[in-house]
């Protein structure tokens, strides 16, 4: 198929946002452009597709001279695959009034009114949730909601873990205070007060230059029960999840939780509040019984559920949740949909 798109990934990296345009690239059925950071993680694993034309970008400049040239002259779309760049898709939106621009809006900070700024009838947004949606409160913006996918090739048969105590908890994604520090702190210490032994594994980049972050290094140095292991970000999930025995997810304004699609489809339970993205998806999942409300006395509440699933592990719940994943969260119904945005079909 002719090539008429741009795809903008802002991000070289290889978190949840790249992880679902790489799986979205892997079986589309349009054929892309596709810039990314140059020299990343992320573009190198595009190359090895060895499927769309990909083009790794040094600078802002040199990026956008590309994409203006192209709009010109030969792409009819561009797609922005998270809102990082959302200024510089408004401007081209307003100089290419008859080209289609689609912002994929997948965190709070981008579905401000202050960063949207004012409706434009040639720009769709793509909510990853519900939760993110409802923050989009100007109604005259074109927006729908369509949640990310999960490939059901990566569904692994849950194990019977009710011989082996659960004792290594995953904490997955970057330690920064924008991921629920405040509340993983809080609860570390708090296992540790009660004089519990647990094992806290943490995936993901320490941002060790903020204070906030300084602060919980320095508080849980000296655990003795509460024992803190940090790993750094592991590409290979499922080195990640061959290690731990239940994902502990407190971040209460998750926009969706790619965390929760890996934790079941890996056969691990996730506990975490029912709140935004993550309480939305669970529900859907039917394991919103693993979740919890914010509110005092819930340090304790996660003791309890951490004890409910040493002694019967949910290995059934996990079963039913994978077919959910499986029917409900398809790629192929993800692509299918992305590329009729793009088309206009």
């Amino acid at each position: 198929m002719t090539n008429q798109s741009i795809i903008i990934s802002p991000s070289g990296n290889f978190y949840g946002s790249e992880q679902v345009l790489f799986d979205y690239l892997e079986h589309s059925q349009l054929s892309h452009t596709v810039y990314v950071p140059k020299a990343s993680l992320f573009e190198s694993k595009l190359h090895k597709q060895n499927k769309h034309t990909i083009k790794g970008f040094g600078s802002l400049l040199g990026l956008y001279l590309h994409v203006v040239i192209g709009l010109l002259f030969k792409y009819k779309t561009l797609y922005l695959n998270e809102g990082a760049h959302v200024k510089y898709i408004k401007l081209l939106a307003r100089i290419f009034k008859h080209r289609k621009f689609i912002i994929h809006v997948r965190i709070s900070e981008d579905a401000t009114a202050s960063r949207l700024g004012k409706p434009q009838s040639n720009i769709t947004l793509v909510a990853v949730s519900d939760y993110i949606k409802s923050l989009i409160t100007n109604p005259n913006h074109l927006t729908i909601r369509l949640y990310d996918p999960y490939p059901s090739h990566k569904l692994i048969t849950p194990k019977n873990k009710t011989t082996l105590p659960i004792k290594r908890i995953g904490i997955i994604g970057r330690v920064t205070n924008t991921k629920g520090l405040k509340e993983i702190q809080a609860f570390i210490s708090y296992v540790e007060k009660m004089q519990r032994a647990f094992e806290f594994h943490f995936y993901g980049h320490v941002e060790d230059e903020l204070e906030e972050v300084k602060d919980f290094m320095s508080v849980i140095e000296c655990n003795h029960y509460a024992k803190c292991e940090f790993h750094g970000f592991i590409d290979n999930t499922d080195t990640i999840y061959q290690s731990i025995d239940a994902v502990l997810h407190l971040n209460r304004f998750e926009p969706l939780g790619r965390i929760c699609f890996e934790s079941y489809a890996h056969g691990l339970p996730l506990i975490g509040f029912n709140t935004s993205g993550i309480g939305e998806l669970t529900k859907a999942f039917g394991t919103d019984g693993l979740t919890l409300e914010y509110k005092l006395g819930w340090e304790d509440a996660i003791l309890d559920l951490l004890s409910e699933i040493n002694q019967n592990f949910p290995k059934e719940l996990i079963t039913k949740t994978q077919g959910v994943i499986a029917n409900k969260f398809s790629v192929q119904t993800y692509c299918s949909t992305i590329d009729k945005l793009i088309t206009n079909k």
